[in-house]
């Protein structure tokens, strides 16, 4: 099959330096590389210059469908911008790549064969850096991709995005189980959070923290796992970037071990997002864990709570505005043990909290089924793509 060089069919940019001392609270979106996620832009911590600088920078302007590729940190993720994010700029380490032989490639089919993970595998391969990645410009102009004629391209696309689409329906099924649940915990229970009540959080519940484990300690491979910040600030284990420790650390710190089943809370996260003060419930991937600095376990009093409950109860949006609105730090977010123990809340009936349980429990069964048909689409979509693309 033929083969082209990037730089023969699209035109390819890189960003600009723009200085944060000149954002504004609003204007023009500065598209950053945090912004380039897998498979799309994602508007958090939106940045903004103002509109008066479009003449100065025009040609940092995006375009919608323009492709975008991160140069730096965890190099090769694949954007593509959309209308809702426009006007928009280009910012520093992040290339932009626009179709300009519309006669001979498929937009989607450019799309598709950079967001799939033999284009991010190559470009993390051919990164330079050790202890952070950087892609060069030079790279992504002579990177080939296979070209076969348009027709075949446009059915190339046709099958992935009806794979793509019983993905998005999965997920979509899945969050609206997150909600129902959540619903069904405020018409259970109210806002059982009160300033007025007088039963502090600290007379049920008992909070054990991590330890500052060195770096220099970790592999990424070995006996025991650590549970960092990172596995678990989005209440879910997310173990994409585990690290180890060595089976000889677990004797030496056995205080700090926690198990499949032990409720976590993040203690530490960005200011103004979602990163922090999650709750989140280990799972069995391993017999145990160590705990690391800033994730710390909630030890409750299993006569006044469920763990079902306690999940939940920490996952309402009031009980996470009240959490965080003394966040410590200007960049960097940090809750303490008296913000957890400061909470005072009205006794939730016990009967009432082992029905929640029950019904949590039939939605997890329900959850894990979903995963499994999502995880099976996700195997069908990847051996299309590679089918597709080799």
């Amino acid at each position: 099959m033929k083969e082209v060089k990037l730089s023969e069919v699209c035109d390819i940019q890189s960003g600009n330096a723009f200085k944060s001392k000149e954002y504004v609270d609003e204007g023009i979106r500065v598209i950053r590389i945090t912004n380039v996620q897998k498979g799309e832009i994602v508007d958090d911590d939106p940045k903004f210059l103002p509109l008066e600088s479009k003449e100065k920078h025009a040609k940092y302007l995006l375009e919608e469908g323009d492709i975008l590729i991160s140069q730096t940190g965890n190099v090769g993720r694949v954007g593509r911008i959309t209308s809702n994010l426009l006007p928009a700029y280009l910012n520093q380490r992040v290339a932009k790549i626009s179709n300009n032989s519309p006669d001979d490639v498929y937009d989607d089919y450019l799309f598709w064969i950079l967001n799939n993970e033999s284009f991010e595998r190559d470009a993390v391969y051919d990164s330079s850096g050790v202890a952070q990645k950087n892609l060069s410009m030079k790279w992504i102009n002579n990177y080939k991709i296979p070209l076969p004629s348009l027709s075949e391209q446009k059915a190339i696309v046709a099958k992935l995005d009806r794979a793509q689409r019983l993905i998005d329906i999965d997920r979509k099924m899945l969050a609206k189980y997150d909600e129902l649940i959540q619903s069904v915990f405020l018409e259970m229970f109210g806002e059982v959070f009160s300033n007025k009540t007088e039963t502090p959080f600290e007379d049920h519940l008992g909070i054990k923290h991590g330890y500052a484990f060195k770096s220099k300690w970790f592999d990424d491979e070995g006996d025991v796992p650590v549970v960092k910040i990172g596995t678990v600030n989005k209440s879910t284990v997310d173990f994409s970037e585990v690290q180890f420790l060595d089976e000889s650390y677990a004797e030496e710190y056995e205080r700090f071990k926690v198990y499949p089943g032990d409720l976590l809370l993040s203690m530490t996260g960005t200011v103004g997002k979602d990163d922090y003060a999650n709750p989140c419930v280990m799972t069995n991937d391993y017999g145990f864990y160590l705990l690391n600095q800033r994730v710390v376990k909630l030890n409750y009093d299993e006569n006044i709570f469920t763990k079902s409950f306690l999940y939940h109860f920490f996952k309402q949006d009031y009980i996470k505005r009240e959490l965080t609105k003394f966040s410590r730090g200007i960049r960097q977010a940090n809750l303490s043990n008296k913000d957890i123990y400061g909470l005072s809340f009205q006794k939730p009936d016990f009967d009432k909290q082992l029905q929640f349980e029950a019904l949590c429990d039939k939605v997890e069964k329900e959850k894990r089924s979903l995963k499994e048909s999502t995880q099976k689409s996700g195997e069908l979509f990847s051996s299309l793509v590679q089918g597709a693309f080799g």
